[in-house]
Parts: structure tokens; sequence; C-alpha cells
């Protein structure tokens, strides 16, 4: 099942060479379950960084980081709590008219 929805992107995988196996990161998984956003939060991801599945640990790196938008907390550690949040903070940064960045 993970090696399926790997395939079609439904969760995040990451590569790892020395251990020759694909990672899962556990922030997309609350009580052994896949949170059920975490699909429609990756297609936002691409939407914007669609080269990203060659290299997703730039996709955890987003995760891990703090953002503003959640006053300082980490992607991944609301996700469980708040995951309409978290894809709407990704909207805001990654669907946003690129004319109005910075």
């Amino acid at each position: 099942m993970l090696t399926a929805w790997r395939k079609e992107r439904r969760l995040l995988a990451v590569w790892h060479r020395p251990a020759n196996d694909w990672l899962y990161p556990d922030f997309q998984f609350e009580d052994g379950s896949l949170i059920k956003e975490v699909p429609d939060l990756l297609a936002v991801y691409e939407s914007y960084y669609s080269h990203v599945w060659s290299n997703t640990w730039s996709i955890v790196e987003w995760y891990m980081s703090p953002h503003l938008l959640l006053d300082g907390a980490r992607p991944a550690e609301v996700l469980a709590k708040d995951p309409q949040k978290v894809i709407a903070v990704a909207r805001a940064e990654f669907l946003q008219d690129p004319a109005t960045m910075w």
C-alpha cells in the first residue's frame, strides 16, 4: 500500500541512500493512519514545485522549518491538529501570484 501511495504521490517518501530504501516521515500519520489531507497538501506543493519529486527531501525541509504564517510552528507540528490550516498556509505560499512575490 505505501509503495502504491508513494508512486501516486498520495504520501511523502524520501530516498535514504545509506539504507537503500524509502522512508516515510511520521508527521504525515496520526494513530497509524495517513492524515487524509496529506494528498491534498502534496498536490498544492507540487503545483508550485513540480520538480521536487526528484528530491523529496526539500518537501521534508518545508514541513520541518518554522513558518511565519503558523506563528513560528513547523507545518509538521500543526498537521495532525489542524491540517486545513497547513493547507491554507501552503496555498498562500505556493499558489500566490508570482508577480506579488518579493
